[in-house]
């Protein structure tokens, strides 16, 4: 059972790598990189997080995000991906485990489609409508597409939906 400072670590930390996961994921979508700092704070909250079940648990942790991250870095030579990219996705496998068992029981109860759900009227419609606009320019110049989107938005899904192990 975990304590209140425990559990209030653990939420914490959730809350934090959901808020780097976002900024990354923007930053990404405008400008094409991936800062530096969003890539460290999700390994650190990882970690914190990981800690909070043991030396074992981050060891694990730390292991599989080494090996993930040796491989990309491999891609990353061979320019199938951005060094962004590389990084936020070995520092979002380092502290999977115990995040999504954490937002899965303790902060949604089971429920993230609540998180999901919003009324696209007012201020809300205009962001979208602002997105999609970009989007079609991006796509009628031939530009470039933000993989650090999809690589925020999978590990908040994990995050929120508890389907990472």
């Amino acid at each position: 059972m975990m304590s209140v400072l425990t559990e209030c670590v653990a939420v914490t930390s959730v809350a934090a790598t959901l808020g780097l996961l976002c900024w990354a994921a923007w930053t990404d979508f405008a400008v094409r990189l991936i800062p530096n700092a969003a890539c460290a704070g999700v390994a650190v909250f990882g970690l914190v997080h990981r800690a909070t079940a043991g030396l074992e648990a981050v060891l694990l942790s730390s292991g599989v995000a080494l090996g993930v991250f040796v491989l990309l870095v491999v891609m990353h030579a061979r320019g199938l991906m951005g060094g962004g990219d590389v990084k936020l996705i070995a520092a979002v496998v380092l502290g999977f485990v115990a995040l999504v068992h954490l937002v899965s029981r303790h902060l949604l109860g089971r429920r993230p489609w609540l998180l999901l759900s919003s009324d696209l009227s007012g201020r809300g419609a205009h962001i979208w409508h602002r997105v999609a606009a970009i989007e079609v320019w991006r796509v009628r110049r031939h530009g470039s597409l933000p993989y650090g989107v999809a690589i925020a938005s999978g590990g908040a899904w994990v995050l929120l939906t508890g389907s990472g192990g």
